[in-house]
């Protein structure tokens, strides 16, 4: 047996003492290196969740003493019970009885409450999950025995049920546990049946007596919702489709022993995963206090787990479940965005779905497929005119007509053809519509590009909201921790009331910003999907957008890397200014009804002199005659051809007006040429300077982060430490988090800047062919080498 433990055994003796008389002889922990500590470990049963508990605690203890002792962890002395008391006394008399071991581990609920209530103990034993229940020694925070310590997690089944119902209401309840632990500790259902009666619900305790036990099955059938105790005999895969069958049963479950449930599937807990690596410290930090003098009996059994809710957002949908908001802003949420039955989009996905959806393209494409008619009517002008007219006259028998030899029943067809062998002001239409269409095509055009602009740009500031939300999930979560640090430095009386006060303030603060976040990107979604002709309400999944995009010209590298240079980003000014120019649909529009009034202009200064000149023919075919003078010679078929010659001499004035009106508008629609033509290059300008001075920034907000990271963990150190005030550490805080927000946004913001250029340029990257991108790229770094 290590010297250390027998020396704390000696009374009269207290750790003062020890540590003079340890220096007197010129000890020190290097000393100790050399002696063995031989642990033996007492479990429950054999399985993968118990080894893992023994990996844990064994794991802890090597990691904290192993510098100063030599422990042995000899598989050949961990024992275990079967799942029997019987057996697990047993085994914790063979420990005792070992020469070999000097401290005795006891893991597991029903290991560590059992040995917790053993009375006198011959070697220094450890029951690190003990349930905190009547019969269990205490004085003050130890156990008050020799060579026990154990650590009772107090029992928050009334906190879990009343969380659990908060999430989805039920009336019956079952709880799955493992039989031994139900028929070692019996007290476990008595108390939850107690406190589940002061709720008004029915509860029932489902058994688990095998790991291949048929477990689903012995869920009844009008059971509404399932808590999930220790079930050690459950491997992690008969976990998973134990979970699996119950969200098929439409079945809430909620884990009372860890997060890693609601990981597999369950829909709560809040028991963080981290709470066990922190009671394993415990564990081996009273260990290590025993082995350096001190008695098991005075080390601390109570242990606070820091409660954390974890929801699975992906099991709530399945189950058609719908949390509150409060609760959804206090909980951490796993899966809140996998799973999702929208589509998942990407940038380029998002351009061309817009161009290919959008309502309001959809209605511009409607007006341009009716405009096409106005040149079309235009046309038909001059094109032959044929009509025809059939007509049937009675008149009396003494009208004059009649008197004078007309039928008095006549019937008869007349047919007229006219063509337009000249006319000015015909084809002046013809071709002002001709014009006008090219400026309705431009303008379709336009708003194609605004549309592609508006959904990209949307698309990123989804990316941008999901950022601040995940920001400020980890502000918020970053603050709980704090929370909870103040709270037992405050116990402790190593801290004021005030931090307590100040991290509760934020917390609450963190959780507005979380919940105006998450309103933030939903508001952004909506807008999105409205743009995609999309049902407004429906939830999709994003590609993050990146640099290496293929699709955009920015992802080549060679062409990227010219820019180091003032000269080389002149070059691609210019060349920039030259492709918009050329391709704006904006000039183009105004290029076209500057075509049409030059036209019409034309068109009103000839007609003064030009005529319109027609041919005519018409035809009056006789049918039928009645009554009296039915015969006449002079009532037969007859016809006309003509040729017209048609000049105004004056109007009015209203040709001099026409030409007067369309000079003006002449004018102005050159000024407004003018005007857009040095809009569109201040435009690609500007735009290409914001993109120059963004990208830029990607690398100088990522250095900032990290910079900003390191200063808070060298704050958050002096924090913890008790030397930085509070106000320094939100200072710190608050600094990462606004560089970690600018390092994050910095490649959104210049893809947003890029997606302004390319609009000011009139083209966007994704309707490019390889080809076409080849050609762009290959005109851009010639501009760029020639004149640098």
């Amino acid at each position: 047996m290590n010297p250390a433990i027998k020396f704390g055994r000696r009374h009269g003796l207290n750790l003062f003492f020890a540590c003079f008389f340890l220096s007197l002889y010129s000890f020190s922990l290097i000393g100790f290196a050399a002696e063995k500590v031989r642990v033996g470990v007492v479990t429950d049963g054999e399985g993968s969740t118990v080894q893992r508990a023994i990996d844990l605690f064994t794991g802890e203890i090597s990691e904290l003493i192993r510098e100063e002792f030599d422990v042995t962890l000899d598989k050949s002395k961990t024992l275990h019970a079967n799942w029997s008391v019987e057996r697990l006394n047993e085994a914790m008399r063979t420990l005792y009885a070992d020469p070999e071991v000097d401290i005795v581990l006891a893991l597991g609920f029903v290991s560590s409450t059992v040995a917790a209530r053993t009375p006198n103990p011959p070697k220094p034993t450890f029951a690190p999950m003990a349930f905190d229940l009547e019969g269990l020694p205490r004085s003050g925070d130890s156990s008050g025995v020799a060579n026990l310590n154990y650590i009772a997690e107090q029992i928050r089944f009334r906190e879990d049920l009343q969380t659990f119902r908060e999430i989805v209401p039920f009336d019956r309840l079952g709880v799955v546990v493992d039989r031994s632990i139900h028929d070692a500790i019996p007290e476990l259902e008595r108390t939850g049946r107690e406190i589940a009666q002061d709720f008004g619900i029915e509860i029932e305790f489902i058994f688990h007596d095998d790991a291949t036990d048929d477990l689903t099955a012995r869920v009844p059938a009008n059971i509404e919702a399932v808590m999930l105790g220790p079930l050690p005999r459950l491997n992690a895969s008969a976990r998973q489709d134990f979970i699996a069958a119950l969200i098929a049963r439409g079945l809430p479950a909620y884990s009372l022993v860890s997060t890693t449930a609601v990981h597999e599937g369950a829909l709560a807990a809040s028991t963080p995963d981290a709470d066990w690596v922190r009671l394993a410290r415990r564990n081996a930090l009273n260990i290590q206090s025993v082995i350096l003098g001190e008695n098991a009996a005075d080390q601390k059994v109570s242990f606070d787990r820091k409660r954390r809710l974890t929801i699975n957002m992906e099991t709530a949908r399945k189950l058609d479940i719908s949390p509150r908001f409060d609760i959804l802003s206090v909980a951490s949420l796993l899966n809140e965005d996998a799973g999702l039955e929208g589509p998942r989009w990407s940038l380029s996905e998002v351009a061309k779905e817009a161009l290919a959806a959008n309502l309001h393209i959809h209605a511009s494409a409607a007006g341009l497929a009716a405009g096409a008619e106005l040149e079309n009517r235009a046309r038909s002008r001059l094109r032959p005119q044929i009509s025809t007219a059939l007509a049937a006259t009675q008149q009396r028998e003494d009208s004059p007509a009649v008197v004078r030899g007309a039928p008095e029943t006549m019937s008869n067809i007349h047919l007229n053809a006219s063509q337009i062998l000249y006319s000015e002001a015909a084809n002046a239409a013809k071709e002002v519509e001709q014009a006008r269409h090219k400026s309705r095509v431009a303008g379709h055009r336009t708003l194609e590009l605004d549309i592609v602009q508006a959904a990209s740009v949307g698309f990123l500031q989804i990316l941008k909201a999901q950022t601040a939300l995940d920001i400020h999930r980890r502000a918020l979560e970053l603050s709980r921790i704090n929370l909870d640090l103040a709270r037992d430095r405050v116990a402790v009386g190593a801290a004021r009331a005030s931090d307590v006060y100040r991290w509760e303030s934020e917390v609450a603060s963190a959780r507005q910003a979380v919940l105006a976040a998450r309103a933030a990107r939903e508001q952004a979604m909506d807008a999105l999907n409205h743009l995609l002709h999309r049902p407004i309400a429906e939830r999709f999944s994003t590609e993050p957008a990146s640099l290496t995009d293929p699709s955009l010209m920015v992802s080549r590298n060679d062409l990227v890397s010219l820019i180091d240079r003032q000269r080389a980003v002149n070059a691609m000014v210019e060349v920039f200014v030259t492709e918009g120019l050329a391709n704006s649909p904006e000039l183009r529009q105004i290029d076209s009804e500057i075509a049409a009034t030059e036209r019409q202009l034309q068109s009103h200064r000839k007609s003064y002199w030009s005529p319109e000149v027609s041919f005519n023919i018409q035809s009056d075919q006789l049918l039928g005659a009645h009554g009296s003078n039915s015969n006449p010679e002079s009532y037969q078929s007859d016809w006309r051809v003509s040729l017209n010659f048609s000049l105004p001499l004056y109007q009015g004035g209203l040709r001099k007006s026409n030409i007067a009106r369309e000079t003006h508008t002449l004018n102005q629609l050159e000024f407004r040429r003018k005007a857009e033509q040095s809009r569109i290059e201040q435009a690609i300008r500007s735009n290409l300077h914001a993109a120059q001075s963004s990208y830029a920034a990607i690398e100088l907000a990522a250095s900032a982060a990290d910079a900003a990271r390191k200063n808070l963990e060298l704050i958050q150190d002096g924090y913890n430490g008790g030397t930085v005030s509070i106000i320094a550490y939100l200072d710190a805080r608050d600094a990462f988090l606004n560089a970690d927000l600018r390092s994050t946004d910095a490649v959104y913001n210049f893809l947003i800047d890029l997606m302004n250029l390319q609009r000011a340029t009139g083209a966007f990257d994704f309707f490019l062919d390889a080809a076409s991108m080849d050609d762009m790229a290959q005109r851009i770094r010639k501009k760029m080498t020639d004149d640098s």
